[in-house]
């Protein structure tokens, strides 16, 4: 596997190593929707795997992913984490808090609408590091 690799250095890697990546680990929650890599994960059998899928305090007291949680009688960690999911990702959400732990778990007894998916993809701004690895100085 590979973490915050970009459909570009992706590409470079195909067509320079031996083997494939499984996995791309990368920063994708509600207002970071990375969009492009996953869909190019996707393309290429790659599974995307969402680090940071909660974004931060900003994401989970988001007016709009706050009334789509409570029409579902879910919080809105939940919401984020089955927007992922059923997008396709495997979301790796990190708590110490046994309660928070275990109410992660509970995603799987509903499911959010297109219309929802598409709204919620589209929220910007809502925290997290959201930087570009190419425009990164190291």
């Amino acid at each position: 596997g590979v973490s915050n690799f970009m459909p570009n250095h992706l590409e470079y890697l195909s067509e320079n190593a031996e083997i494939k990546p499984m996995v791309n680990q990368i920063e994708v929650h509600p207002g970071w929707p990375q969009t492009e890599a996953i869909r190019y994960c996707q393309r290429h059998d790659i599974l995307v795997e969402a680090w940071a899928p909660l974004g931060e305090a900003a994401a989970l007291s988001n007016e709009v992913l706050q009334r789509i949680a409570k029409k579902y009688d879910h919080t809105t960690a939940q919401v984020c984490l089955r927007w992922g999911i059923q997008q396709g990702i495997l979301p790796l959400p990190k708590s110490v808090h046994k309660n928070r732990i275990e109410e992660n778990t509970h995603i799987f007894d509903f499911e959010l609408t297109d219309d929802e998916i598409d709204v919620i993809g589209s929220l910007r701004n809502l925290g997290g590091q959201c930087k570009v690895p190419d425009q990164v100085d190291f």
